[in-house]
């Protein structure tokens, strides 16, 4: 199975953590890799070590939909393995996924694993509770995108990634659009993966000011999308006027707060203001 599949990493100044990640998936018959920071070093490095690699550089950064759109329109297989470059796949651990296809008899549309280190849920529910189909595998509404095993042709019918999303929430908003065409999204309990969350580039202070712009921006973007400009309004109000007050309190006791805090801010209410995700780090 592992022949009719394409491993797709996107990466922004990831160096420090991608090495880690292709030494155990160097089995797949092709890895593409797209990097958002144009560095022809880290193409170098890569392609000296891994020389069947597909090495791709954006003269800009793209982001994640837009950049993972662009990889998964590249695929001839018929599987995509989407991880992130903080991601550590043993490659043993591809027989559970080889299970898990025989058994639902290739009928799903993302595979996933259970994150049991994380500190929060990979996965979750938009209306229900969590449906076994046998001791490994469960029947779950979204999966967060750090890994997620395609079938391409079904992550095709319902149009990839938004392209409006930079940066979170596009992995909730694709795992939506996917249960609304009555597809399925499972995880795979017994699939080990290890996942170093918030390091998969390694830009400093940036990172934080570009992960809460886009936090706020996207959480609104999404909420819109889904149930409409007046009632997302109506619920993202409060929660401006939230940060705004937090502005006002931590600008006194702590510079860390406030700048966390304003990034927020700037970033929800130019999402509100039906603005274009446009905020990117600075380096």
């Amino acid at each position: 199975m592992y022949l009719d599949t394409t491993v797709i990493i996107v990466t922004f100044k990831s160096e420090t953590v991608i090495f880690e990640c292709l030494k155990n998936i160097n089995h797949f018959k092709q890895i593409f890799i797209l990097d958002n920071s144009n560095d022809a070093n880290l193409e170098i490095k890569i392609k000296s070590q891994y020389p069947n690699i597909f090495f791709f550089k954006s003269k800009y950064n793209l982001g994640y939909s837009r950049g993972h759109n662009f990889l998964l329109k590249m695929v001839k297989t018929k599987y995509a393995l989407l991880i992130s470059p903080d991601v550590i796949f043993d490659f043993e651990e591809f027989s559970k996924i080889h299970y898990a296809d025989r058994f639902l008899n290739g009928d799903y549309a993302v595979l996933a694993p259970y994150d049991p280190n994380s500190l929060k849920k990979n996965y979750g529910f938009n209306s229900r509770i969590a449906k076994s189909v046998n001791q490994s595998i469960y029947s779950v509404d979204y999966v967060h995108g750090f890994f997620m095993f395609m079938n391409v042709m079904k992550i095709k019918s319902v149009g990839f990634f938004d392209k409006n999303f930079f940066l979170y929430n596009e992995d909730i908003d694709l795992c939506n659009r996917i249960k609304l065409s009555n597809e399925k999204i499972y995880i795979i309990k017994n699939l080990k993966v290890s996942h170093i969350s918030s390091a998969s580039s390694d830009i400093g202070n940036e990172y934080y000011k570009c992960k809460d712009w886009h936090w706020m921006w996207s959480k609104f973007y999404l909420y819109k999308k889904n149930k409409g400009y007046f009632y997302a309004f109506l619920n993202y109000l409060p929660i401006l006027l939230k940060l705004l007050l937090k502005l006002l309190f931590f600008f006194f006791i702590s510079n860390k707060l406030y700048l966390k805090n304003l990034m927020r801010f700037k970033g929800l209410l130019n999402s509100m203001l039906l603005k274009k995700s446009f905020y990117r780090p600075k380096i």
